[in-house]
């Protein structure tokens, strides 16, 4: 995926314009032969940000399936947080995927851990995305993903406290 599509995916998150995410990634989805699975992930949160919990669980599951390593945190996160969202939470769901992220968090490839640091921040989870962002620049300590992201998140807690 072009950092011009994921800068714009990113945008439109920010500013909750969940509807917009979709579009963007139901548009690139069109131009591709085969389904970025990244697009396909944003797509289900925007989906989950719109209060659309059964169809981003659905695809979110979808694109758990596909076994893309770089993936495979976000997506657990994703799926954790909209069936803690839905009315009728299923506790014994909630449990697994705990563990799971708890899992995954050991091992998870550093592009991963960005994901899930731009999920979370998305999620308005801060600290815990501020958690990744760290870790990150623990691995890489000039990485400028996670330095911007760093960046926002300093800006929206000084914000708050504002």
């Amino acid at each position: 995926m072009s950092a011009e599509v994921i800068a714009l995916v990113n945008y439109y998150a920010r500013n909750a314009f969940s509807r917009h995410v979709q579009t963007v990634c139901n548009e690139v989805l069109k131009k591709r032969a085969a389904p970025d699975a990244t697009l396909l992930f944003w797509r289900a949160f925007g989906m989950l940000q719109e209060g659309a919990l059964n169809e981003a669980i659905k695809e979110l599951q979808a694109v758990e399936a596909r076994g893309d390593a770089h993936l495979s945190l976000p997506v657990k996160l994703a799926l954790l947080h909209a069936h803690q969202q839905a009315r009728a939470i299923d506790e014994e769901e909630v449990a697994r995927l705990r563990g799971e992220v708890d899992l995954e968090e050991q091992n998870a490839p550093e592009r991963a851990r960005m994901t899930a640091a731009l999920l979370l921040w998305h999620l308005g989870e801060r600290g815990h995305a501020r958690m990744y962002v760290t870790q990150l620049l623990e691995m890489q300590p000039h990485s400028a993903p996670a330095l911007t992201l760093l960046g926002w998140i300093e800006l929206h807690d000084a914000e708050a406290e504002a």
